[in-house]
């Protein structure tokens, strides 16, 4: 039986379609704000939804992403919480995938069993647990067949790499456009590409490029190459410099922004 991402992707390749997967931190710039956009980015043209459990240490996360981690934590994030919110968005919206981009002490400190559990009791539909080798991946996450585990790929994988993480992978491939943290390079076209399609041929499945992707004319270059684009740093940013009367505004732009990114990449 595939899994509802799995079958997303079908849906989109049968309509030469590119998925749209737009990335939230949890709990940011506050709770309401957060299930706000939640529960509006699949009118906005989003396909596919990345929710970020905030953490104090991350080894991806750039700048703009740690902050809004940091604003999460005092906004008195919690993962049950998290898991409720999901719960509910998967009852509104149960033809959505979500999935949860994590780091590995979060899971730990949850408890590897309860977490699993919460995942697949929740409605998450994938997990991406950034700095997990996948040799560690068993005594981290219980993995179910209900639960499709994404990692990352960069530009400096290597084929014997691959091929030691392909039968560990499952949903999509998370292509790393850039060297480095999110939100800080913009993704160069001719570089990756020759490497993209390679990945894509070994791996079999759906690719999508996440890192640096800020602005429509981007977006498309990254979507000719791929199943789809992930957009994080350049979706948040806003959130950290707004005055709170403000926020209303800023979801409404932020919103329309998706949304004109999500036309560009499939009808531009």
């Amino acid at each position: 039986m595939k899994s509802l991402i799995s079958e997303t992707f079908d849906s989109l390749k049968k309509k030469n379609k590119k998925a749209l997967i737009p990335f939230l931190t949890a709990n940011f710039p506050t709770r309401d704000a957060f299930l706000t956009l939640l529960h509006e980015l699949p009118s906005h043209g989003a396909h596919l939804i990345e929710i970020g459990i905030p953490f104090s240490d991350p080894m991806a996360d750039g700048k703009i992403i740690q902050q809004a981690s940091k604003r999460a934590i005092q906004n008195g994030f919690s993962m049950a919480q998290c898991f409720d919110d999901i719960a509910e968005f998967k009852k509104k919206f149960p033809t959505i995938p979500v999935v949860i981009m994590t780091y590995t002490n979060p899971v730990l400190q949850y408890g590897p069993d309860a977490f699993s559990s919460a995942c697949s009791a929740n409605g998450a539909d994938g997990l991406l647990l950034v700095d997990c080798p996948p040799g560690a991946q068993d005594h981290v996450f219980s993995a179910t067949p209900s639960i499709d585990m994404v990692r990352l790929v960069t530009p400096t994988t290597s084929n014997d790499r691959l091929t030691a993480i392909k039968s560990m992978m499952s949903g999509f491939a998370y292509y790393v456009s850039v060297k480095g943290i999110t939100g800080q390079k913009t993704p160069d076209l001719d570089s990756i590409s020759t490497h993209v399609d390679a990945v894509k041929q070994q791996l079999k499945l759906p690719m999508v490029i996440g890192f640096g992707i800020s602005n429509e004319h981007v977006a498309n270059q990254m979507a000719s190459i791929s199943d789809g684009i992930i957009i994080g740093s350049a979706f948040l940013k806003p959130f950290l410099f707004a005055e709170p009367e403000k926020i209303t505004t800023v979801i409404k732009e932020q919103l329309a922004f998706v949304a004109n990114i999500s036309h560009h990449i499939n009808n531009g």
